[in-house]
């Protein structure tokens, strides 16, 4: 596409579009809206420049610019509008794609633990602890091979300070101890 975003001859459309695709997408949301933003503002560019590129380089080259002008004007009204159909999939595929990576968070904020599975991949009954304890050694990532541990206790022990509680929390795995905040 970016061969028919230079066939417009609009080096200041150019420059816009590049800043455009420089852009992070963090959502699917943001993608859309942004997507959606760009491509209006691409059509209102692209009806303005039927105008005002006759008149500007008819101003600056004389005849010979207005008919550049005209030229560059028509072909910024047939090649703009695709353009910006394709950078708005772009930017919401960019926010599909995106999305999972920019919102690990959401991880963090569970109403419980996710359930893990038993060494021979069965679904067994929920136990808070040894989710609970999963849980932890993912977000402290202490080790590439979290999910081989199989949690044999998991507890928090909390010690009242002045003006606020410390939390720690014990983790015994087959292969490791852990005492973590």
């Amino acid at each position: 596409m970016k061969g028919l975003a230079a066939l417009t001859g609009d080096r200041e459309y150019q420059v816009v579009r590049q800043r455009m695709k420089n852009r992070k997408i963090k959502s699917i949301r943001e993608g859309f809206v942004f997507g959606i933003k760009y491509f209006l503002k691409v059509i209102a560019s692209a009806l303005f420049s039927i105008f005002t590129k006759p008149c500007l380089l008819g101003k600056q080259q004389g005849c010979v610019g207005f008919i550049i002008g005209l030229w560059v004007g028509l072909s910024s009204l047939a090649l703009k509008p695709i353009v910006g159909i394709y950078d708005l999939i772009m930017s919401l595929v960019q926010g599909v794609k995106n999305s999972a990576k920019y919102e690990e968070h959401v991880m963090d904020r569970r109403s419980r633990p996710p359930r893990t599975l038993s060494a021979g991949m069965l679904i067994e009954p929920y136990n808070w602890n040894i989710a609970m304890g999963k849980d932890v050694l993912r977000k402290l990532k202490s080790s590439k091979k979290v999910d081989d541990d199989k949690i044999a206790f998991y507890d928090e022990i909390q010690i009242p300070k002045r003006r606020k509680t410390l939390t720690y929390q014990v983790i015994i795995t087959d292969q490791r101890f852990i005492h973590a905040k």
